[in-house]
Order: structure tokens, then C-alpha cells, then sequence
């Protein structure tokens, strides 16, 4: 397993806060380097997740419950889908509380296609993604090994996963409502980019229901 060393965390701190310096967020230099570890998850894991992500996303945009299932089928994900994400498919009960919440799940999915090759960039989280290109990479796609690209190497994960973790303390330190944030960081957009690379990045490999993101 491939790990940060201390030196490259330093390095990685460094440079993620004259990121933000350039950007006008205020940093906290008290924060310490971020201790990192290559993904542990096998090698379908992280494409059958996106799929997931992104059609529970248009579950809540509106795809009708028929073309839902279809696309399970045809993707061969249904094992893959956690069980929150099978009550809100398949569930008989009024899920309109948790429409927001999977709506978002774009953003977790656009950064698990960055990782697998299949964006050519990670901009900063000041603008929402493209949802209708993220399901036309994965339509196009016609399986899950068929989404895997040139997967990112080691250090640019741990790069974008160090950037989005400072992100993240920015938001937690204007606070609620957490809306017009130094950078015009869009918070649920980096909430949710944290909850890929947190996932991905977990030596314990917890489910994907169980990573908790503090904000």
C-alpha cells in the first residue's frame, strides 16, 4: 500500500494552502499535514459507485422508477447499490426528503470519473458539474470495467484529495449558512467531492452509507 510520507504531506499542505491563498480563502495554518493512503477498494468498486451515484442522482431529477431498473440491469450494479440507495429507488415511501440529498450525489460521481480517467480535469468547487455529461460518460460507457480509463495516479489523488480536504475546513469555518464563502466555494459540492476521495481513500474500506464527512 502506497502512503504519504511525512515530507510529502508537508510538500502537499504547502501547496494546497497557496492554492487557496490565490483564491482569497483564509487558511489555517495550525491544520495538520493530511496523512494519505492509496485506495484499497477493487478495481470495479470505484466505477460501479459512480454508476450508482449517478443514477440515484437521476432518480431524483426524475427518471422514471422503469428506466431506473433498467439501467441496474444492464449495468450489472444491483450489488453494488447500498441500502439506502435500493429504499430510495425501489422504495414505496415518500422519499421527497431525501431528493436534495441524492441530487447531489452528481458532485461525489463527477470526482469518481476524474479518478478514473474519464475528465481531464477537477476544477474548483465553485460551480455545480455537468450532470448530463456525467450520464453520457457513463451511458457510453456500456459496463462497469467499460467506464475504467487511465486511472489517476497515486499523487494526483492524493493532491486533489488534500485540496478538497482544506476546502472543506474553509467552509467549516464561515460556518451555517454556508453560503457566500471566501473563493465562492459552493459547499455541497465540496461536501460531496470529500465523500469520494474519503470513501476511495478509507484503508478501513468502510460502506459508503458509513463515511461521515463532519461540517
Amino acid at each position: 500500500m502506497t502512503t504519504v510520507t511525512p515530507v510529502d504531506a508537508a510538500a502537499r499542505k504547502s501547496r494546497s494552502e497557496a492554492h487557496l491563498v490565490q483564491m482569497g480563502i483564509p487558511i489555517d495554518p495550525s491544520s495538520p499535514p493530511l496523512e494519505l493512503s492509496a485506495s484499497v477498494r477493487p478495481p470495479e468498486a470505484i466505477p460501479a459507485r459512480a454508476i450508482c451515484l449517478c443514477l440515484c442522482a437521476a432518480k431524483a431529477e426524475g427518471l422514471d422508477p422503469a428506466t431506473v431498473a433498467s439501467l441496474v440491469t444492464n449495468f450489472h450494479v444491483g450489488r453494488y447499490l447500498r441500502p439506502p440507495e435500493v429504499e430510495f429507488l425501489y422504495g414505496t415511501a415518500d422519499a421527497s426528503d431525501q431528493v436534495n440529498r441524492f441530487q447531489w450525489g452528481y458532485e461525489a460521481c463527477w470526482a469518481l470519473l476524474w479518478v478514473l480517467g474519464r475528465l481531464e480535469t477537477l476544477d474548483d468547487p465553485v460551480a455545480r458539474c455537468d450532470p448530463q455529461q456525467a450520464a453520457r460518460i457513463i451511458t457510453t460507457s456500456g459496463s462497469i470495467t467499460g467506464l475504467i480509463g487511465t486511472l489517476r495516479s497515486n499523487d494526483e489523488i492524493f493532491d486533489v484529495a488534500d485540496l478538497t480536504h482544506r476546502f472543506l475546513d474553509a467552509c467549516r469555518q464561515a460556518g451555517p449558512p454556508y453560503e457566500n464563502l471566501p473563493g465562492e466555494l459552493i459547499c455541497p459540492v465540496v461536501y460531496q467531492r470529500q465523500l469520494a476521495f474519503q470513501w476511495l481513500l478509507d484503508p478501513a474500506g468502510t460502506r459508503w452509507e458509513e463515511i461521515i464527512v463532519p461540517i
